[in-house]
């Protein structure tokens, strides 16, 4: 298997699942799984990079580059972000202010023309924001591609967590079934899907919101005596007691084991995005669009793989102690 080199795309702040996400992220790459050396934020919210910074330090990978785009939807910081933050200044002080962080167009161009052709994976977890600007990029002194060019090179395929593709929202949509990650910037999401000259593979909402993160593995596997961000967070977001859906998470874990059998992969066909921002989609044999479809026998396995993967210790034991309580 080749290892992907995967662009980590997240609107971190809107859901702890963005977070889940990303620490499992550094397990798969600790393991040897993926390569992971960039992280574009499409949250609007300044605090939101840096929190992905501080999860990047706090899995002892401050090599890792953090792009932000500054004018993305969802400005505000959330319940998160700030507090957690704050904590972790202990050891990791950040600057609340900081407006250096690199715009996360450019920084995608010069990473893609960093690794091998063909290579790299694009795990959006958030908005289409970063990536439909990426695709309409033009030739620069990075790299004489357009967009569309650089990324038919150098990415194998897109792996995102949007839409809905339960049959039933698909037939009936209503203002109630519409999903985040699309509604929240309806342009960029067109422009994406029909400029991407890539296969993209969508994990619909229906898909996470059918397993769930185990409280009890919040509770205890991550408590290692110390400051952990991450349970600090699920704490702030939902608390200790829930069980949160785990839409992101299935997306990365196809786009780090995309022939690993975790899910049934839709018939080949084209999604598009209403004006209302609905997804549909329309079987096509050329088509390069496919979505997941959950393989119940196999969920256990799955979340077990999760909970592994989220709840090793991070790097904070002189922090103890500091976390919320509910």
């Amino acid at each position: 298997m080749i290892k992907p080199n995967i662009i980590f795309d997240t609107d971190m702040g809107n859901d702890v699942d963005d977070a889940l996400a990303q620490v499992l992220l550094h397990a798969f790459g600790r393991d040897g799984f993926a390569d992971f050396a960039v992280a574009l934020v499409n949250k609007g919210a300044r605090l939101a990079p840096a929190f992905v910074d501080l999860i990047n330090r706090a899995y002892g990978r401050d090599d890792i580059e953090v792009g932000w785009c500054a004018d993305s939807p969802t400005p505000s910081e959330g319940v998160f972000l700030r507090p957690v933050l704050e904590v972790g200044a202990e050891e990791l002080p950040y600057d609340p202010d900081h407006k250096n962080w690199p715009d996360a167009v450019s920084l995608l161009r010069r990473r893609l023309t960093e690794i091998p052709d063909g290579s790299g994976v694009y795990v959006s977890i958030g908005f289409c924001t970063i990536l439909a600007r990426f695709l309409e990029s033009g030739p620069d002194e990075i790299s004489p591609l357009d967009g569309v060019q650089l990324a038919r090179r150098k990415i194998g395929f897109a792996s995102l967590m949007a839409g809905n593709f339960d049959p039933e929202v698909l037939a009936n949509p209503t203002p109630e079934n519409v999903e985040h990650n699309i509604v929240n910037d309806i342009p960029s999401a067109k422009r994406a899907l029909e400029l991407c000259p890539v296969p993209m593979v969508f994990s619909g909402f229906e898909v996470g919101s059918a397993c769930c993160y185990p409280h009890e593995s919040v509770t205890g596997e991550m408590d290692h005596g110390g400051f952990n961000p991450l349970r600090m967070a699920y704490d702030l977001y939902c608390g200790l007691e829930h069980d949160r859906p785990l839409w992101d998470l299935t997306s990365l874990l196809y786009a780090v084991f995309p022939d690993a059998d975790w899910f049934d992969v839709s018939e080949p066909g084209v999604v598009g995005v209403t004006a209302r921002g609905h997804t549909t989609f329309r079987p096509h044999p050329a088509g390069r669009h496919h979505y997941l479809i959950l393989k119940k026998d196999r969920m256990d396995e799955m979340i077990s793989l999760f909970r592994d993967g989220c709840s090793r210790p991070c790097s904070f034991p002189a922090l103890a102690g500091q976390e919320t309580n509910s």
